[in-house]
């Protein structure tokens, strides 16, 4: 495909694993792997769209890229990011009556709590 890099950055940040909002991450560290046929500037391609989704611009970028023989025709990205907001990073919940309670509250319950997904609850 002539968008590898754009769909390897699209499918490394859509994973369900990676629950958070990217787009305030103060830094990341990108690994790109492709076969003998990635040409440099499609591992370039990659940091650079992963700098472009991140909102500060002082923030770091720093990317890495690798041949791997038994990779043709395709790219694949990592993605490790420092600084995102996630209801799962910062432990907060929500008890049955929609009110906030700290983790430690959290731990200490037997009851079922939800988790809060707002962004704006930090």
């Amino acid at each position: 495909s002539t968008n590898r890099a754009e769909e390897a950055v699209a499918e490394a940040l859509r994973n369900k694993l990676l629950d958070v909002d990217y787009t305030e991450a103060k830094g990341a560290l990108v690994h790109c792997s492709g076969g003998p046929d990635m040409k440099l500037y499609e591992a370039n391609r990659v940091g650079e769209l992963v700098k472009g989704m991140v909102k500060d611009k002082d923030s770091q970028v720093i990317w890495g890229a690798r041949i791997d023989d038994n990779l043709r025709e395709s790219i694949r990205v990592m993605v490790i990011m420092t600084g995102v907001k996630s209801p799962w990073i910062s432990g907060r919940v929500l008890d049955n009556d929609g009110a906030k309670i700290s983790f430690a509250q959290f731990k200490r319950k037997k009851s079922s709590y939800w988790p809060s997904f707002g962004i704006d609850s930090f």
